[in-house]
């Protein structure tokens, strides 16, 4: 019995280092899914009409991270100060809503689109409209997200490095 039990315990100790965060397999998966989800931002970018000078689609991109025993992959638009603003939406100060409309120019790119993007006024500010890009292409990327990491797992706990 202590041997079935010995067994098991190594067995399962293989498994661990082939899921530890140093593993080829895993690392493997996670740039699958990086790259997989942040071509599906971009795209999903382009639909929205989030390109003005494609900053923000040329900035998409993933990193690995490691917190303790968590090992993952942030995907995302890094130093871009904009990227939550399109993502998320928000209010705007008055400041904010004129640099922005003397950028765009006087009837404000934003605006001609037809899109309202941008409401308020120079005197109250405003409030910028969301227009999300990762939050659907996380949705879209699910199934490939599920199966690539199950297929990782699966190939690990076969014995796989």
């Amino acid at each position: 019995m202590s041997k079935s039990i010995t067994e098991i315990i190594n067995r399962l100790q293989q498994r661990t280092a082939a899921l530890a965060p140093d593993s080829p397999v895993l690392k493997e998966a996670l740039t699958r899914v990086g790259l997989y989800v942040s071509s599906l931002a971009k795209i999903e970018a382009r639909r929205k009409g989030i390109i003005s000078t494609g900053r923000l689609v040329n900035s998409l991109r993933y990193e690995f991270f490691r917190k303790g025993s968590v090992v993952g992959v942030s995907i995302g638009s890094f130093n871009v100060p904009y990227a939550a603003m399109n993502e998320f939406g928000g209010r705007i100060t008055p400041r904010q809503y004129r640099a922005m409309m003397a950028r765009m120019g006087k009837s404000g790119a934003v605006r001609r689109r037809g899109k309202g993007v941008v409401t308020g006024s120079p005197e109250k500010g405003g409030y910028w409209r969301a227009r999300p890009y990762l939050r659907p292409a996380f949705t879209r990327g699910r199934p490939f997200i599920v199966d690539t990491i199950r297929a990782a797992l699966s190939f690990a706990q076969k014995g796989g490095i």
